[in-house]
């Protein structure tokens, strides 16, 4: 299937904004207050200019030749181009980077919270050249010695009995070095009924080095060369060829497809699977320190045959090899941190390999969003917490209009009425994905065990990777702060319902979808029909009924809905017509009547806006048109299937119109006559 069409069973969008994993603030009926609404009367220059700039967006994208009740996609988006939808990822670098740069500039916020002085110690300690140097070349050495030795450095004075892999491996985790140097834990998500926990799945270490190109020789040469600068002779460093054949050997490993579906394993089946290694030794150093005190860890392979291949390597590799290669990983990963001598050859490497050398404030600002996203992140939230506030009294006036249809419906029994009505209202709606790390207490709490070394720039780096990989192994941090991720979920700055609990993400506060500064009735249109949809989808079992075998029984609103995509001639469209996609269309249905309703009763209580300038539309025209305005850009792919009818639609505008077609309100709006395309005789209904 395409992507544009998996997209439609998503709620048809496809939404540019700003990214970010975020932090969450509940959403509580009880807490709205009416009077502190924003009526947007549009009293500044600035107001002014926006609506201005708004007004022109529409008339750039329309087209006035399109009838709106015959191709109302067509109609508001007809003259939008390619060129007129944002870079996503350019302008999400440049949001991330604005806040980033605004807290690590602002010396007055560090001495406040911990969280924050963090974020601008780290920051610091990056672009501190004083920071590397001779202090973090012994720390290094240090840690080697305390780990056996590179042997290349030892020639005959290693001692080969004092080596083993899986000690090795779980001792240079304790120290920061959380590399995977043979086969180590990588934390996933399960999902567990409603919930979702932590399991851990066994992967073969990858290995990123192209060693089947023209990169080899400068690979070889540069392990080589810094070998010398920590002392090796020029013949004990030929030793380290033993050391490339073994890395081809576990690319080649760790790159096989797997033939088999993950399962999860016991202790006991794994050392059945593969009795030639201790499985609870391996377990006890390299994954017990790591998660909770009292955690019975779930286990289970990535891929079960090249761990058998891996395992047989392991066994045909003398000792020294193996312990060449690891202790090569830690200086490695190091050498950015090192003196000067040392980043001079991985410049030369980076050059010999055609690979781009990044400036050091690049890397610096990348490496505080990835250290300390919650901090940033909540940083970032305080930017919009009147935006905030405005999306609170959207969900609250969608969940009292949602409540309303259900209680007016003449399909639903009392019994049904009052359990939809209990699902709406009951239903948590939070920004972003942690609802826990929104309280500053529990932030600084979050952050308490983790800390910065100004003037060593390695113990830094390692203490950071102590922290996140404690912190990624916790199931109980997992399950109580991360049970929706939504990088994990594709977002795209859409409201979604994980679990019957709408996340709104942070990046809606500023982006396509919504702008707590411009009208409502904008916001309603984008950004509100899409949480009523998502909120419909707790609700979409009521009044339907399912034989035992899961097959659902007749319902002529559900066959109503079903047929209406029965002039697209593309088979794969159509065989989907009785599943998901009829699923979407009934749920982008009841979002946009909802929304609207919504919108309505919000009019009536804070009064009518402004309408746009040099723009003859009513308010509840243009809640229409700013639904459509957020699909435009969904219409790009030319290679979409056509209709089977006259009117030579795109899949995706005979998609919108069928659904706008059942809804009485736009073409009320727009007086479509009775017989037009947006506006047919018989209509589908629900509840």
């Amino acid at each position: 299937m395409r992507i544009w069409q998996m997209s439609l069973v998503r709620g048809l969008f496809l939404i540019t904004g700003i990214g970010f994993v975020c932090l969450i603030v509940p959403i509580k009926a009880s807490s709205i207050d009416s009077s502190k609404i924003a009526t947007n009367q549009c009293t500044t220059h600035e107001c002014s200019m926006k609506r201005i700039k708004w007004a022109a967006e529409i008339t750039k994208h329309r087209d006035m030749n399109i009838n709106p009740c015959e191709n109302f996609h067509r109609f508001v988006c007809g003259n939008y181009e390619k060129i007129d939808r944002p870079n996503d990822e350019f302008e999400d670098d440049i949001m991330k980077k604005l806040h980033a740069d605004n807290l690590i500039g602002d010396e007055s916020l560090a001495s406040e919270f911990k969280p924050y002085k963090l974020v601008q110690d780290l920051h610091k300690t990056c672009m501190d050249q004083n920071a590397v140097g001779q202090q973090t070349l012994d720390l290094m050495k240090n840690i080697m010695k305390s780990l056996g030795n590179w042997p290349v450095l030892e020639a005959d004075k290693w001692n080969e009995s004092g080596f083993n892999w899986i000690d090795f491996t779980g001792e240079a985790k304790k120290f920061g070095y959380n590399l995977n140097y043979f086969l180590d834990w990588q934390p996933e998500s399960k999902s567990v009924g409603p919930n979702k926990t932590l399991i851990y799945l066994l992967e073969i270490a990858p290995v990123h080095v192209d060693v089947s190109t023209d990169e080899l020789p400068a690979y070889k040469k540069y392990m080589k060369e810094v070998a010398q600068l920590l002392g090796a002779s020029s013949d004990s460093v030929q030793e380290l060829d033993q050391v490339i054949d073994f890395e081809v050997k576990l690319k080649e490993i760790a790159e096989k497809v797997n033939p088999d579906e993950t399962k999860e394993l016991s202790v006991e089946k794994l050392q059945d699977l593969e009795p030639s290694i201790n499985w609870e030794q391996f377990i006890s150093k390299t994954l017990m320190p790591f998660v909770d005190a009292d955690e019975k860890p779930v286990l289970s392979v990535w891929n079960p045959t090249a761990l058998t291949e891996l395992l047989s390597l392991m066994e045909k590799t003398p000792k020294r090899v193996q312990a060449n290669y690891a202790m090569w990983r830690i200086v490695q990963y190091s050498i950015p941190y090192l003196t000067a001598e040392f980043r001079d050859k991985y410049l030369r490497f980076l050059e010999l390999t055609g690979a781009v050398d990044v400036p050091r404030q690049v890397i610096c600002d990348e490496m505080v969003k990835t250290y300390f996203e919650n901090a940033i992140t909540n940083y970032y939230l305080d930017q919009f917490k009147d935006s905030q506030e405005a999306v609170r009294n959207v969900v609250f006036y969608i969940k009292s209009a949602m409540v309303n249809m259900i209680r007016r419906s003449k399909t639903l029994n009392d019994d049904e009425k009052d359990e939809g009505v209990r699902e709406i209202f009951g239903m948590p709606v939070t920004i972003g994905p942690s609802e826990t790390l929104s309280v500053p207490e529990e932030l600084n709490k979050f952050y308490a065990d983790d800390y910065v070394v100004m003037n060593n720039f390695l113990q830094t780096i390692l203490n950071m990777n102590i922290f996140t990989m404690v912190k990624r192994f916790s199931n109980k941090i997992y399950t109580e702060m991360f049970q929706y991720d939504a990088n994990q979920h594709g977002d795209q700055g859409m409201p979604e319902n994980y679990a019957n609990h709408l996340y709104i993400p942070a990046k809606m506060l500023a982006s396509p979808l919504f702008d707590n500064k411009r009208p409502m009735y904008m916001n309603f249109g984008a950004s509100g029909s899409n949480m009523a949809s998502e909120m419909y989808q707790t609700v979409a079992h009521i009044g339907r009924k399912w034989a035992e075998d899961g097959t659902e029984l007749p319902n002529e609103q559900v066959e109503c809905f079903s047929h209406l995509m029965d002039n697209v001639t593309d088979p794969l469209i159509r065989d989907s017509r009785i599943g998901r996609l009829a699923e979407s269309i009934i749920a982008q249905y009841i979002g946009l009547r909802v929304s609207y309703a919504a919108y309505k009763d919000f009019a009536d209580q804070s009064g009518l806006e402004m309408n746009l300038p040099e723009l003859s539309y009513t308010s509840g025209q243009l809640f229409w048109i700013s639904y459509m305005e957020s699909l435009c850009s969904a219409n790009d792919d030319q290679d979409q299937p056509q209709t089977a009818d006259s009117n030579n639609f795109t899949f995706l505008e005979n998609l919108i119109m069928k659904i706008l077609s059942n809804v009485p309100e736009i073409s009320a709006d727009f007086q479509c006559p009775v017989g037009s395309n947006i506006n047919p005789e018989d209509k589908c209904t629900w509840w």
